[in-house]
């Protein structure tokens, strides 16, 4: 299985992410979510591996 093209998830990110950003900001949240997910690895299996999440949380910290 080709994990990089995982969809699994889409929707509840959609919904959750996504559709808040093009509530602020315009546009529609559905065809945002589509160009980002056919040009870049949204959903992945190594996603949810330790040496990911533990390399990444200090970003996700920052707040402006």
């Amino acid at each position: 299985m080709d994990y990089s093209k995982r969809t699994d998830n889409k929707e509840a990110f959609r919904l959750n992410a996504i559709k808040l950003f093009t509530d602020a900001c315009g546009g529609d949240s559905q065809e945002f979510v589509d160009i980002l997910y056919a040009k870049y690895t949204v959903e992945d299996f190594a996603y949810g591996d330790d040496m990911y999440y533990w390399g990444v949380l200090p970003y996700a910290a920052v707040r402006p």
